[in-house]
């Protein structure tokens, strides 16, 4: 993984065309991508809409809700984080190193 996809992933970094295309690692930064992402859902819904759902059928409050909440987003994301190599190795198995670069390039 290069620092200047790390740049252009957390800092909004803009590359040239050739930064683009130095991808020494394309499997890991496809791993990375699809981490991230995964964490993103698992968050979105354990907090934004399960985690509430629940809270307010088994407590009836807003502070139940709220404290459902917080715990969905933990699980949802302790769920969806290690879920992400095998989603990952499962989507790109059987695949030749160009298809795998070409994705990673089409991610960046």
């Amino acid at each position: 993984m290069t620092k200047l996809w790390l740049g252009r992933l957390l800092l909004d970094k803009t590359l040239t065309l050739e930064e683009y295309e130095d991808i020494p690692q394309p499997r890991l930064e496809l791993h990375t991508h699809v981490m991230y992402k995964n964490a993103q859902v698992g968050l979105v819904l354990g907090m934004g809409i399960i985690g509430p759902i629940v809270g307010a059928i088994k407590g009836r409050s807003l502070a139940s809700a709220v404290q459902y909440s917080i715990k969905g987003g933990k699980i949802g994301a302790g769920i969806m984080v290690p879920l992400a190599p095998v989603m990952t190795e499962f989507f790109i198995r059987g695949n030749e190193f160009d298809r795998i670069y070409d994705r990673a390039f089409r991610i960046r």
